[in-house]
């Protein structure tokens, strides 16, 4: 006998991620799981007196947006008002140092004035900031201005002061400290040995359960059933991170699910130990990750030859091959996926070149490893991405936040191969598509636009940057959810509207297929179930 559905959703476009098109039919849901997919005849073996059914007309089912890459607790914390403010759209430093003391002078209770998003390279001249406008504005409290992309930050004397750095103070292995001529620190600062803790010292949150979920419950009115929580973390520690989730999971705050990528270390015996601790269907460990490079705006993504405008330097990585390569045999022999951050085409090519040498040790064992970002690629090196299984991750939005800096960072004979993703799945390779949020926001539907237009919101620039590197619809589609899925080792379970797999999912409001570009950046999300539950409806 035929188990009956709880509720069937019809509509003229169901986009079930198994090809590139829509169908016309019927989603029926049973429980937890999809009971099945169809046409609305085929329904009629699912269906008893008590089965709702919800005429959806042509209103866009498909399954629930899966963000591949994301510093969550860290964007939650960044994205609350009270703790932060942002400065994505200044045009100069002046501008962002008024913002920094209006936000001081509403939140004198706050210890440190903390803002995030700017980038030098919108900025009018576009020079790198130093500290004395800072510390004229706001001379008694320390502050710290996070750059958009998280790989630079700007303090003011008093947050040196704060943190114990002077003149004295070394540069790190992986961090810089910007100095005038005379050795003074100007407060700009580049990389994690030194952002980390003084992000971790601004950023501080008096209820961070609270400021997740309500971030969580923004992801879910985007659409979002699944999130791929990369590290780092931002101010919180893994072990901190892992409690908190565990904790919001065991609080019933968790209404997306939480596929967790711890850092790559030597020793795996605390992500063995966090595996078996967190193993749920809401949240658990999916693999690890690593960041091998920094990023091309500040000279340290690293490339296979100098920068164009700064020929005295390729960058660098942050790990060194030998020892990455000791790190990624391990970790492949341990049955672990591993991501690596790989911005430059160098820091892409030395990747491969370790993953190459893994695999001729261990086997290609089929484990999803995967390149994020992919900034520039050696045109070499497109098929060996594919032909040696390795996904391709990566950020939409990202190719279209420096168009008219890249030529002039990188060199012309480098931009057909930036963030060459229609090029990588032309070549066969498996991708994954997401936001590196809190790098920017979390609305697939802005990632959906630049994937196939390489445009901007307002269409700059005119015809997309690299236009060839274009994806259709289906594609984008399908690398925000699918893709995104399988990287994150459970595309068994989610990732496509299939009989068995879980009911999680989404109702548009309208059908992405019949829109133009321009309309599907307005489109919005009706409802968004995960396991069948209903986490989000916009009315």
């Amino acid at each position: 006998m035929r188990q009956h559905a709880d509720t069937i959703y019809i509509s003229d476009a169901i986009f079930t991620g198994n090809s590139l098109k829509p169908i016309s039919g019927a989603l029926a849901v049973s429980g937890k799981h999809i009971l099945a997919v169809g046409s609305f005849e085929d329904m009629a073996e699912y269906t008893d007196a008590d089965t709702k059914i919800i005429p959806c007309q042509d209103k866009l089912i498909l399954p629930g947006f899966h963000d591949s890459h994301v510093h969550f607790v860290y964007g939650a914390m960044q994205n609350d008002e009270d703790l932060g403010f942002d400065l994505s759209d200044c045009t100069s430093l002046a501008q962002c140092v008024e913002r920094a003391k209006k936000f001081a002078d509403m939140h004198p209770e706050n210890q440190w004035v903390y803002g995030k998003g700017w980038n030098e390279v919108s900025w009018v001249g576009g020079e790198l900031p130093s500290r004395e406008l800072l510390d004229e504005a706001i001379p008694d409290r320390p502050v710290y201005l996070a750059s958009w992309d998280l790989h630079s930050g700007l303090v003011n004397k008093k947050a040196l002061e704060r943190m114990g750095w002077d003149r004295s103070t070394p540069d790190l292995e992986d961090s810089t400290l910007g100095r005038y001529e005379d050795g003074e620190l100007t407060g700009l600062i580049r990389e994690p040995g030194y952002l980390n803790p003084v992000n971790n010292a601004a950023l501080q949150c008096p209820d961070l359960p609270k400021t997740v979920a309500k971030a969580i419950k923004t992801a879910n009115a985007y659409g979002i059933t699944s999130l791929g929580v990369v590290h780092p973390y931002g101010s919180l520690s893994e072990e901190e991170t892992v409690d908190l989730f565990k904790q919001m999971e065991e609080d019933h705050l968790l209404t997306l699910r939480i596929h967790l990528f711890m850092e790559l270390k030597e020793d795996l015996t605390e992500v063995k130990k966090t595996e078996k601790r967190c193993d749920s269907d809401m949240f658990h460990v999916s693999g690890l990750k690593l960041i091998t490079d920094g990023v091309c705006e500040s000279y340290t993504g690293y490339l296979s030859e100098p920068y164009a405008d700064n020929p005295s330097t390729c960058g660098e990585l942050q790990i060194g091959a030998e020892r990455l390569t000791k790190l990624l045999l391990h970790a492949d022999a341990e049955g672990y996926s591993v991501r690596l951050h790989t911005i430059g085409n160098g820091a892409v090519n030395n990747a491969l070149n370790c993953f190459e040498k893994v695999m001729a040790a261990n086997g290609n064992k089929g484990l999803h490893h995967a390149l994020e970002h992919i900034e520039s690629c050696k045109p070499e090196d497109i098929d060996r991405i594919s032909k040696m299984g390795i996904m391709a991750s990566m950020q939409p939005v990202h190719a279209i936040l420096n168009v008219d800096g890249y030529p002039k960072l990188l060199g012309e004979k480098w931009i057909p191969y930036m963030w060459p993703i229609k090029t990588l799945i032309d070549a066969g390779a498996t991708y994954c598509l997401g936001t590196d949020y809190p790098v920017v926001g979390l609305n697939p539907m802005e990632g959906i636009h630049a994937a196939i237009t390489r445009q901007s919101p307002s269409g700059y620039p005119d015809g997309g940057f690299v236009p060839k590197q274009k994806i259709s619809l289906g594609q984008a589609l399908q690398g925000y959810t699918y893709g995104s899925a399988l990287v994150a080792n459970y595309q068994d379970k989610i990732g496509t509207l299939t009989e068995g797999k879980y009911a999680d999912f989404i109702i548009m409001d309208r059908n992405l297929f019949t829109c133009s570009p321009e309309e599907i950046l307005d489109a919005v999300v009706e409802k968004t179930f995960v396991g069948g539950k209903l986490v989000y409806s916009r009315t």
